[in-house]
């Protein structure tokens, strides 16, 4: 009897091994900042990541859009119409990719991400001397964020959904990272 049960136990094992769904493929995962309570309906945040896991290697790229709203704008300048200020992010990096039971690492290649910036600053005093100085340091921000290993626990994956919850080295827990749970969807 006890022979009997190991060999349905085994069975059943290897069925749902077979059904399981692989972390491997191409995930979206999009955030509207927007409500944050931080940003008090003075701007508006938006980030996509589009993450492609597969064999040893992953590739990832971020898309950040930032502009302050019609009545940020107006408080700005005093009123006045055509007034513009946005901030677009677009990063791109890649490197390797490994999975230990539920733990996911994606250490990223020791060449630079990719970073590109751009501004759209429309009659605003100073703003595109605020932009030239914001610059620099969203880079540099995001290129620090970027050179770091990832560690993320797979809290779930389905044949539409990836859901991780990321895992803050210490070094990132002393630039303020926490720990959250991200759901990309199959693309």
């Amino acid at each position: 009897m006890k022979r009997i049960f190991l060999i349905l136990a085994g069975i059943l094992v290897a069925g749902v091994m077979a059904f399981a769904q692989s972390v491997e493929g191409n995930w979206k995962y999009f955030k509207d900042l927007s409500n944050d309570p931080e940003l008090a309906g003075q701007a508006i945040a938006k980030v996509e990541i589009l993450l492609n896991l597969g064999g040893a290697r992953f590739t990832e790229d971020l898309h950040m859009e930032t502009k302050l709203t019609e009545a940020a704008l107006q408080q700005m300048t005093g009123g006045k119409s055509g007034a513009a200020f946005e901030i677009l992010a677009d990063a791109s990096f890649g490197g390797d990719f490994s999975q230990e039971g539920d733990i996911i690492t994606l250490t990223p290649d020791k060449k630079k991400p990719q970073i590109n910036i751009k501004t759209n600053i429309q009659n605003i005093p100073m703003g595109e001397m605020l932009a030239n100085a914001m610059t620099p340091s969203v880079q540099k921000s995001m290129q620090e964020e970027m050179d770091d290993s990832m560690k993320y626990q797979v809290i779930s994956v389905t044949a539409t959904e990836l859901t991780l919850k990321n895992l803050p080295s210490d070094k990132q827990v002393k630039r303020g990272e926490k720990s959250e749970t991200i759901v990309f969807t199959r693309q």
